[in-house]
């Protein structure tokens, strides 16, 4: 019994452990506000603006840079994450005429309201089909996931790819046969244990919890999609199986596609070496 009580403690601790870890190493790529603004006001002109818009009944926050009568470009944080894990976009001055660039706070996180987490990955992609209009001009934005925020702006292009001029993964999971069974999770839901755990990590639990799940039912679905997709994936990334890629390359088969594989590059490409998205982007609006 008293072995059980130890190793109960230990994988309760590891899982912790490991679970806080893409959070804080996020925290410590991501600059601050104050300095993201300082870079933008570096382009005469521009400056980061706050917005908001109600879905389900609940204030969804976004940030946004550029022209706001050209082509949007709406990006998706992961799991957990927030608006600033996108700020070598916001801060890279040669898309402020060319595009209106949006990062958006998800459900439960940051400057969006919610008290948990919003596991279903179709609920996700209608929080943030509000910003999903095309420009003055009439082009159809172009949305920008990553990690958690891959398959949610796959899912997007299966719901609503008709309203897209495409989508872009960075590093996004797709096959629910190379994700966890994290049935430990339900432990971290649980009171008082769910204490030890700030808002994003708990809606982050949420999400992970079933996400395995819910990317069985969206394999299934990919035939639907009907606008550009691009997928990028790094060869040595850690936290997503590289074998995603491959899993992305079968179901995008006689689509208008896109796929990069990268591999000397690991998860963090947004923060660490954004070319390649931001390539992807350029490419995606031409």
């Amino acid at each position: 019994m008293k072995l059980i009580k130890v190793l109960y403690y230990f994988v309760f601790t590891l899982f912790l452990a490991l679970f806080s870890f893409s959070y804080f190493i996020e925290l410590f790529f991501m600059p601050t506000e104050k300095q993201i603004q300082k870079t933008i006001s570096k382009t005469p002109g521009y400056e980061l603006k706050f917005g908001s818009y109600t879905w389900n009944d609940t204030k969804m926050g976004y940030v946004s840079v550029g022209n706001d009568t050209a082509q949007r470009v709406i990006m998706v944080h992961g799991s957990p994450g927030a608006w600033g894990n996108y700020s070598e976009v916001l801060e890279y001055a040669a898309f402020y005429n060319k595009f209106n660039l949006i990062a958006v706070d998800r459900y439960g996180y940051g400057i969006s309201g919610g008290d948990q987490g919003e596991p279903d990955l179709g609920l996700n992609a209608s929080s943030i089909r509000e910003l999903c209009k095309p420009s003055k001009g009439g082009r159809k934005p172009i949305l920008v996931g990553h990690s958690m925020g891959g398959p949610i702006v796959i899912k997007s292009a299966i719901d609503y790819g008709d309203e897209l001029e495409g989508v872009i993964s960075v590093a996004g999971s797709f096959d629910p046969d190379l994700e966890f069974n994290e049935f430990y999770r339900g432990i971290y839901k649980v009171f008082p244990i769910n204490l030890f755990f700030s808002r994003e990590l708990q809606a982050s639990n949420d999400e992970l919890f079933t996400h395995r799940l819910e990317l069985k039912k969206m394999s299934t679905e990919w035939d639907r999609i009907n606008c550009k997709v691009t997928i990028i994936q790094g060869g040595k990334d850690n936290l997503v199986d590289p074998g995603n890629f491959e899993f992305a390359k079968g179901k995008l088969t006689g689509k208008d596609a896109i796929l990069t594989y990268i591999p000397e590059e690991d998860h963090f490409i947004p923060f660490m070496r954004p070319e390649p998205m931001l390539m992807a982007i350029e490419q995606m609006g031409k």
